[in-house]
């Protein structure tokens, strides 16, 4: 796979991205909410309330960004569109990643996960999952260095654990384990492991003072009382949690291996490396799924897994030499799915049918309304319903979803004979 090729792949990758988040990009509600609590938070400041409850506890990454756009005069709907097309500049950022930083045998499968697969979707769309994704594989990067880390390294290390450690509150535990996983896999033993993990520490440990800070200042607590005193939203039978985790992976409305199987064929085709990342990626599906809506409700795919499927990713090609090759179905798999991501994203009413009423559920249940019927509700829609692929594809026959679709096979088929061929694979040390 030739350097050219991959540069061809990665700039298609984030032209369409780009393209994909300034053109009408999906403003969800919860990012208005995000938005219009920044504009409450300043209220609260000024008049020195305290607590200030009218504000939702989503991505601080998010908050950051929105509370400075919003302080300096932005308007709501300008500053919604600012967080979509921050999305759509991470997943091109990722692209660029995966050139500057992966390893030549490994560029091209990178490449192929990134275009192939939901993170087009989440370029058009202004949840904070792509800029998650993006904090979490800038972090990996960071801290898999092949030479001695001294104080500006180190630094650098702590500052990118706090970043990603802002993505969700749950995040910072996991910063940590992916520190963690990234001494402990590196064949290479480099020395400064534990500065390195201790940085990360660090780093992770005031991103988790940060959330704490946030929630006292909303509700006057150190944790998210809004959920954590309310024991509705989480899923606490046997049945719903293990149908939940199942879920993650098996899913037709959500699973892993569905929506996303290149990552998911990284994760099992790179041996020590793809099972502790995918560990890591299970310890956290594992605590989504106590959690009402493990999957991130209205979303393509699995939205909350996201960020810490890319991690592991990143983690598993930047510390294997050996290239990683994925049988040709999974990337021709993968592709489609890319596709239908695609014209799901121009085209949302897809996601809306799929929340339908039909004759056994005839609205979507509220959880606070009736915690059984909810749950009964969220069985149905994990494991009875699927996309439904005639709507999904309505998006593809439009004059910008053939471009794109266009756009995201020329991506895959440039890269495609690196991830699925025998390729020529150094066996070089990935850099960073």
């Amino acid at each position: 796979m030739t350097s050219t090729a991959n540069w061809a792949a990665c700039a298609l990758v984030a032209v369409l991205a780009a393209s994909l988040s300034l053109s009408s990009p999906n403003i969800e509600a919860d990012t208005v909410t995000l938005v219009e609590g920044t504009r409450t938070a300043q209220r609260c400041i000024e008049q020195q309330i305290r607590p200030c409850p009218a504000i939702s506890a989503y991505s601080l990454q998010q908050t950051i960004v929105a509370a400075a756009a919003t302080w300096n005069g932005w308007p709501v709907e300008r500053t919604t569109r600012l967080l979509a097309a921050l999305s759509g500049l991470s997943v091109g950022l990722l692209a660029i990643l995966t050139v500057t930083r992966l390893s030549s045998q490994h560029r091209a499968t990178g490449l192929a996960v990134v275009a192939a697969g939901p993170l087009l979707y989440y370029a058009r769309s202004s949840f904070g999952e792509a800029l998650a994704c993006l904090a979490l594989a800038w972090f990996i990067v960071v801290i898999v260095r092949d030479h001695e880390p001294r104080a500006a390294q180190l630094t650098g290390i702590g500052i990118a654990a706090l970043w990603a450690s802002l993505g969700k509150d749950t995040m910072p535990l996991f910063v940590v384990l992916f520190g963690l996983a990234a001494v402990w896999l590196d064949d290479r033993r480099p020395r400064g492991g534990w500065p390195r993990v201790c940085a990360t520490v660090v780093g992770a440990s005031a991103g988790a003072a940060a959330f704490a800070g946030f929630h006292r200042f909303r509700l006057g607590t150190f944790y998210n009382a809004e959920y954590v005193d309310h024991p509705e939203f989480f899923l606490s039978s046997p049945l719903d949690v293990s149908s939940a985790f199942l879920g993650h992976w098996l899913a037709p409305s959500a699973g892993l291996v569905w929506f996303w199987p290149l990552a998911a064929a990284v994760l099992l085709w790179s041996g020590r490396h793809g099972a502790a990342s995918a560990a890591i990626a299970a310890a956290y599906a594992a605590g989504t799924s106590l959690w009402w809506a493990p999957f991130g409700w209205v979303a393509w795919g699995d939205r909350l897994l996201y960020p810490v499927v890319v991690g592991a990713v990143f983690l598993c090609l930047l510390l294997r030499r050996p290239a990683v090759r994925i049988p040709w179905p999974i990337v021709a798999l993968s592709t489609v799915t890319g596709i239908a991501a695609i014209a799901t994203a121009l085209d949302p009413g897809a996601l809306a049918a799929f929340f339908a009423a039909d004759a056994r559920f005839p609205g979507p249940p509220t959880i606070q309304a009736d915690v059984t019927l909810y749950r009964a509700f969220l069985r149905h829609l994990t494991w009875e319903r699927w996309l439904d692929l005639r709507l999904v594809f309505t998006g593809a026959a439009t004059a910008p979803g053939m471009a794109a679709s266009v756009a995201l096979v020329l991506a895959v088929g440039l890269v495609a004979p690196g991830a699925a061929g025998r390729g020529a694979g150094d066996r070089n040390p990935p850099r960073a």
